[in-house]
């Protein structure tokens, strides 16, 4: 028999321990949440597990560890995008900083990386366009 268990222990790094803002639209969905959220707390009182998990089922208890990703799954089924593993979020969102022009350090501190090499290392491929427009803009010069 299969037996999960969570386990919640301190991250794995001082770098994993970080504030990171949120975009104002999402910030305001989250608002919702939590207003909906507390709602159910107080309809429900002492049965519901309220250790302040922003996402999780309908008793306060953490999401079994595969729903995250079976939700995703749906959602880009949904909305006709190839699906792509939870964790591609991460690098999605790290990839969009870049092609926004966002310095390659504070991307580095928003993933929680302790050394930037990581952060260019995993990203370069991103980076490499970045300096191949750079390039093209000084082409406006010798025109």
């Amino acid at each position: 028999t299969v037996r999960y268990e969570i386990i919640e222990q301190s991250p794995k790094t001082k770098n994993s321990i970080r504030t990171i803002p949120v975009p104002e639209p999402i910030m305001k969905k989250l608002k919702e949440h939590k207003k909906k959220q507390n709602e159910i707390i107080i309809k429900i009182g002492e049965e519901y597990n309220n250790k302040d998990y922003v996402l999780c089922d309908s008793l306060g208890n953490p999401f079994e560890e595969k729903r995250p990703n079976r939700n995703l799954q749906s959602i880009l089924k949904k909305i006709d995008i190839e699906p792509m593993k939870f964790h591609a979020l991460r690098h999605t969102y790290a990839t969009r900083l870049f092609e926004q022009g966002e310095a390659p350090k504070t991307v580095q501190k928003l993933l929680g990386h302790a050394d930037i090499n990581t952060t260019m290392n995993i990203y370069t491929h991103v980076m490499k366009e970045k300096k191949t427009e750079a390039v093209e803009k000084l082409n406006y010069l010798f025109v």
